[in-house]
C-alpha cells in the first residue's frame, strides 16, 4: 500500500492504473478498517463504546482530509489553484499528518 501511495502522482494520465491503485487503496483500508474494528469490540465484548469511539475516530480523520483538500484548492479547476501546485501541497500536508499520527501512535 505504501508504494501504491507513491505512486498516485504519477497515475494522473493513466486512468487503468489509477483505477488498480485505487482498488489496492479501499481494499488495504477496507481490512484494516474491518480488524481494528473487530479488535476494539473484543476488548470490551459488552460494551459498544470502543467500537464506536473507533468508528467517530475515523470519520473525524476524513475531516481533516477535506479542510485539507479545500485549503490547498486540491481537486478544483485550474482558474481556482486547483493545478500541480495544489497537489504536491495536499498530499505534503497528508504526509505531514500522517506522520504526526504515526509519531502520536
Amino acid at each position: 500500500m505504501f508504494i501504491t501511495t507513491l505512486l498516485i502522482p504519477l497515475a494522473r494520465h493513466s486512468l487503468p492504473l489509477l483505477t488498480a491503485m485505487t482498488f489496492i487503496v479501499g481494499t488495504a483500508s477496507a481490512i484494516l478498517y474491518g480488524t481494528l474494528n473487530q479488535l476494539a469490540s473484543l476488548v470490551f465484548p459488552d460494551s459498544g463504546a470502543l467500537p464506536a469511539a473507533y468508528t467517530s475516530g475515523l470519520q473525524a480523520s476524513a475531516g481533516l482530509v477535506l479542510i485539507t483538500s479545500l485549503g490547498t484548492g486540491f481537486g478544483g479547476t485550474q482558474q481556482h489553484g486547483g493545478g500541480v501546485r495544489a497537489e504536491w501541497e495536499f498530499y505534503g500536508v497528508i504526509s505531514v499528518l500522517v506522520g504526526v499520527s504515526w509519531f502520536a501512535f
